[in-house]
């Protein structure tokens, strides 16, 4: 939140702006987190990879893609997924 605006703002304006902010933040984390991943999914299909299972080494299952094009394992690992490094 920008600090001029809030110098003369009640305590309710105030917590308003930092709940925004907090809001804003935690959506743009997201956001980057999938762009990421279709990076890497783009990066993926250029070099021959794409639907491969970046713990098993095995495919992808179809229909996992379909729904998420940008997914990294199959559904036996798909609990595991967060294991991956960024």
């Amino acid at each position: 939140p920008v600090a001029e605006d809030l110098k003369t703002a009640d305590d309710n304006v105030e917590a308003d702006a930092v709940e925004e902010w907090n809001e804003r933040r935690a959506s743009l984390a997201q956001l980057e987190i999938r762009y990421r991943n279709i990076k890497r999914a783009l990066e993926k299909i250029a070099n021959g990879t794409f639907g491969i299972c970046e713990i098993s080494g095995e495919p992808i299952e179809i229909e996992r893609l379909n729904t998420n094009p940008a997914a990294r394992t199959n559904l036996a690992n798909i609990d595991r997924e967060r294991e991956l490094v960024m």
